[in-house]
C-alpha cells in the first residue's frame, strides 16, 4: 500500500514546478518572433529575430505570405537547406546580398534585409524543424511587415557659401518635412565639417531635447549657439559671436523615428542637406575658389579680377603723370643761371 504522505509529497513536488516552470512542462519548444506590425521605409533594412527556447534546435526556415498575395507562401532562405529558396529571391540572395541569415548563438537567429521595396511588405514567418521524435511546443511563429515610402524631405535654405568677419553674429536654417500620416517624430543634427571630420553641433531629439556635441557644450551654455525651431519644417542654427574656428562647412541632419510596439523607438530614415561653407573675408579667397566682391558706383559688384585690373591700371596712370615731373625738374637744375 503506498504511504500517502509520499503522494501528497509527489503531488506537491509536481504542482510546484508546473507553477515555477510552466513553459518546460507544457511546452518544451517555444518560438519567438518581433512583436508586431513593424513598419519600415522603402530603401531601408529591417532585422527580424527568430528565437527557440529549446537548446536543441536545429536551424531557421523564413518564409513570408506577401501582403498583395497573402494565401500565397514564398520560402526565402534557410540555414539548413540551400535549395529552400524560390527563384524570386535567389537574385537578391546571392548576387546582391540583400538577404541573408545571421545565426545569433544557440538559440536565435536573425533574418537581415536591406534596399526594401514595398513588395517585401507581408506576414514574416520563423520555423525552427523538429529533430526529436516528439513534439512538443510550438515550432514556428510570424509577424507583420508593411513598407511604406519615404517621404522625409531635408532641405538648406541658406547659401552655398557666406562671408563673415570675425565676432559677427550668423544664422543658417534648414526645413525638415515628412508626408507620412504614421505618427513619427523628427529629430535634427547641425554639424560642423572641416578637413578632418564632421562634428555634432546642436541637436535637437525626437523628444524635444536640446544637447550640445561635446566641442560646443560651453558655448551653448555661455548663448553663443543655438539651435530654434521657427515654425513646423524650419530649423535655425545661430551663433551670436563667431571667432575664426567657426570657418568650416554646416549642414543639418534629420532622422525620422517611430515606435515599435514593444515601446522601442527605431529611426526610419537618415538624410542630410546641402552644406553652406562658412568663409572669414579676413582669410582671403586664395585656395578657397571663393571670389569676393567690392562694391562701385551704382551699387553694382566688381569681381576680384576687376579690381585688380583697376589697380594696375591707377599705378599705370600714376607713373605716366609723374615721370614728366621729374623730367622738367632736372632740366630746370641744369639750365645756366
Amino acid at each position: 500500500m503506498s504511504n500517502p504522505l509520499s503522494l501528497m509529497a509527489q503531488l506537491w513536488l509536481l504542482t510546484a514546478t508546473y507553477l515555477m516552470c510552466p513553459g518546460e512542462v507544457l511546452s518544451q519548444h517555444q518560438v519567438r518572433v518581433p512583436q508586431g506590425p513593424l513598419h519600415r521605409t522603402e530603401g531601408s533594412s529591417v532585422h527580424l529575430w527568430c528565437n527557440v527556447s529549446h537548446s536543441s534546435a536545429g536551424g531557421f526556415e523564413w518564409s513570408v505570405f506577401p501582403a498583395h498575395s497573402p494565401s500565397q507562401k514564398l520560402q526565402i532562405i534557410s540555414s539548413m537547406d540551400p535549395r529552400f529558396s524560390y527563384a524570386v529571391y535567389r537574385e537578391r540572395l546571392a548576387v546582391r546580398k540583400e538577404i541573408y541569415l545571421e545565426r545569433v548563438g544557440t538559440g536565435t537567429g536573425r533574418l537581415h534585409i536591406t534596399n526594401l521595396k514595398a513588395r517585401d511588405a507581408g506576414e514574416y514567418e520563423c520555423h525552427t524543424p523538429n529533430t526529436e521524435e516528439n513534439y512538443y511546443g510550438t515550432y514556428s511563429a510570424s509577424v507583420r511587415l508593411t513598407v511604406i515610402p519615404d517621404l522625409l524631405r531635408v532641405l538648406s535654405v541658406s547659401p552655398e557659401w557666406v562671408s563673415v568677419e570675425d565676432h559677427e553674429p550668423l544664422t543658417l536654417g534648414c526645413e525638415v518635412s515628412s508626408g507620412t500620416h504614421y505618427h513619427t517624430h523628427i529629430s535634427v543634427t547641425w554639424f560642423r565639417r572641416n578637413k578632418e571630420a564632421s562634428h555634432p553641433v546642436l541637436t535637437l531629439s525626437r523628444d524635444f531635447i536640446i544637447s550640445a556635441g561635446r566641442s560646443f557644450q560651453w558655448r551653448h551654455q555661455a548663448g553663443e549657439i543655438g539651435l530654434e525651431k521657427v515654425s513646423a519644417t524650419l530649423y535655425h542654427l545661430r551663433f551670436t559671436r563667431l571667432h575664426s574656428i567657426d570657418q568650416a562647412e554646416y549642414y543639418c541632419q534629420a532622422s525620422e523615428w517611430i515606435q515599435d510596439p514593444d515601446e522601442t523607438w527605431y529611426p526610419l530614415t537618415t538624410k542630410r542637406s546641402r552644406a553652406t561653407r562658412v568663409q572669414f573675408s579676413s582669410q582671403g579667397a586664395a585656395g578657397s575658389g571663393l571670389t569676393h566682391a567690392k562694391p562701385k558706383a551704382g551699387g553694382e559688384m566688381l569681381s576680384g579680377e576687376m579690381m585688380s585690373a583697376v589697380r594696375s591700371s591707377s599705378f599705370v596712370w600714376a607713373e605716366s603723370q609723374t615721370l614728366p615731373i621729374i623730367l622738367c625738374l632736372l632740366l630746370l637744375q641744369s639750365w645756366p643761371s
